[in-house]
């Protein structure tokens, strides 16, 4: 296999699945090509404009022009790229990036009469060139059925699939006619692993770097299955039980026997060691709410002078994009101070970052958007590995 750095678009409309297939894809290539990969997506809600454009496709800002959000959209894809697709890539060989949507969006919803496909090629010049693009290429009914799912309302671009479907046809033309841009489409309308496996071969018969991906592994690949969980759910391993394993151990590195007992563990194992955690640093829970699509639990934290805090712990078992968070909290029935979000998967699955936007309630009241603390797998990894150092001091 070719050790080179790669750059991966996913693309597709509103439904066609990008979002999950990227997710899985990553797991894939960590787990059986040791890749290191970083899951990403555009517009890019911590980069230039993308809060604005946010609320744009949200419908929160109607008063705007279609040449703003084009510009709007290329300084987001430019600041996107020089501040993490760029140095990520250029840190090792071994590093990939997966993007959910790229400058081939832009060709399909920034172009009209007006503006042309060279001139919003123009604008976003300085972007980076993927190394392959996968168009997934998904009927109309598959696409709706799937947004349904969301329990979301439907976002600006989000309607006229019909019309949008032979837009990225054409952008896919003029891609490679005009730039001799490597596209392929897959046909998604399979399940999540028969789509899955298609999308593992384009990467086979397509690029050096996966040739050497083994037939077998493809065929009989299937997506690893999710275990849920909740408080109180009886478990085999507790944060307790962890750290007596790893005082106990004769083993000299238990930075290493820390991590590989983490790496046996099931999600639902993995969330829970993560309660207890919580439980070290003072917070109490109270209860699982049962109106949101995610696992979100209610917390409290008691501060000085018999002050106490409300909040949220929201757990993430996949790549989520600033506005599912946004879509939890504002589905919430009571306003919060505070949350947390536990992301399972690999560092790079979860933007570290979310703008204070305003959030309208269940009850009608509206506040800034929570206080947000994010915690990845390696952060809960390095918290539980100091309190073994803690105790073997």
């Amino acid at each position: 296999m070719v050790k080179d750095s790669f750059f991966l678009v996913i693309e597709g409309l509103d439904g066609s699945g990008k979002t999950s297939i990227g997710r899985h894809l990553a797991e894939f290539c960590e787990l059986h090509l040791n890749k290191k990969v970083r899951l990403t997506y555009e517009p890019h809600d911590p980069s230039a404009g993308g809060l604005f454009i946010r609320q744009i496709l949200e419908k929160k800002i109607t008063n705007f022009t279609p040449e703003t959000l084009m510009v709007a959209f290329a300084a987001n894809r430019l600041d996107h790229c020089n501040r993490q697709i760029n140095p990520w890539l250029a840190a090792s060989t071994d590093h990939m990036i997966i993007c959910d949507r790229n400058y081939l969006s832009s060709l399909v919803y920034q172009t009209n009469d007006d503006f042309s496909k060279e001139h919003v090629m123009n604008l976003n010049q300085n972007a980076r060139k993927p190394d392959l693009t996968i168009f997934m290429n998904v009927s109309n009914e598959v696409c709706y059925a799937r947004m349904k799912h969301r329990n979301k309302p439907q976002e600006l671009f989000e309607t006229g699939l019909s019309n949008t479907r032979k837009k990225y046809l054409a952008a896919i033309d003029f891609l490679k006619s005009n730039r001799a841009e490597k596209i392929v489409t897959v046909d998604a309308n399979g399940t999540m692993d028969e789509v899955l496996r298609d999308v593992i071969t384009v990467l086979k018969n397509n690029t050096a770097q996966f040739a050497d991906i083994e037939n077998s592994l493809i065929e009989n690949y299937k997506i690893p299955t999710r275990t849920e969980f909740g408080i109180g759910d009886t478990q085999t391993i507790t944060l307790q039980s962890l750290l007596n394993q790893a005082t106990q151990s004769e083993s000299t590195d238990k930075q290493v026997l820390l991590q590989n007992r983490f790496d046996q563990l099931e999600n639902a194992s993995k969330g829970i060691l993560f309660f207890d955690y919580l439980k070290t640093l003072g917070y109490q829970f109270i209860e699982k709410f049962s109106t949101t699509n995610h696992p979100v639990y209610k917390l409290t934290y008691n501060l000085p002078s018999e002050l106490k805090q409300k909040g949220i712990l929201v757990v993430m078992e996949e790549f989520q994009q600033s506005n599912m968070i946004l879509e939890v909290v504002s589905n919430l029935s009571e306003m919060t101070d505070f949350m947390i979000v536990f992301a399972m998967g690999k560092s790079g699955s979860m933007t570290p970052f979310y703008e204070r936007d305003k959030i309208q309630y269940n009850n009608g009241h509206t506040a800034l958007f929570p206080s947000a603390q994010i915690f990845t797998e390696q952060q809960l990894l390095n918290s539980i590995l100091a309190l073994i150092e803690s105790k073997t001091a």
